[in-house]
C-alpha cells in the first residue's frame, strides 16, 4: 500500500512542510501535546481548546451598522447598533444597542450617534474580555 505522501506531490509535500514551519505548529502542537500528557486532565479536548486558543487572534470589529427601529411612542425614534466581530474566522454580532432620540428632528445628531457606537463597543470589549477569561 502505497503511503500517504505519494498521493500528493513533493511541491505539496514540500508547500505543506513550509506551511507547518512558517506558522510554528509543529512546537505548538508538540508543546501542548508535552503538556497535557505532563497535566492529565480530565476534560481533554476542553484542555486542548483552552491551550490552542491562547494562540488564536482575539476578536476583533469587523464592521458597525445600524438600522432605525420604530417605536411604540411617536415622540421618540429609536436606532440600534449592531458590531459584528470576527471570532475564530467567523462572522459573529457579538454587541448591539438601541438608542432613543428625540424625533422632533428627522435624524439623529452626531452626538447621539456617537454615544450609541461607544455604548456599542463598550458591549464589545466587555465581551471580549469575557472571551478571553473563558
Amino acid at each position: 500500500m502505497p503511503s500517504e505522501y505519494h498521493l500528493i506531490g513533493m511541491d505539496e509535500k514540500e508547500k505543506a512542510v513550509t506551511y507547518i514551519k512558517d506558522n510554528k505548529i509543529d512546537v505548538i502542537l508538540q508543546q501542548t501535546l508535552n503538556d497535557l500528557y505532563k497535566r492529565q486532565p480530565g476534560n481533554v479536548f476542553g484542555y486542548l481548546a483552552e491551550e490552542l486558543d491562547k494562540f488564536a487572534v482575539k476578536p476583533s470589529i469587523k464592521i458597525i451598522s445600524g438600522y432605525e427601529i420604530k417605536s411604540m411612542h411617536e415622540d421618540v425614534k429609536r436606532v440600534a447598533i449592531e458590531a459584528t466581530c470576527l471570532v475564530h474566522n467567523h462572522d459573529e454580532i457579538t454587541g448591539s444597542a438601541t438608542v432613543g432620540f428625540n424625533s422632533l428632528k428627522d435624524t439623529m445628531d452626531l452626538d447621539e450617534l456617537k454615544l450609541s457606537m461607544m455604548l456599542c463597543k463598550a458591549h464589545v470589549s466587555m465581551s471580549k474580555r469575557f472571551w478571553m477569561k473563558n
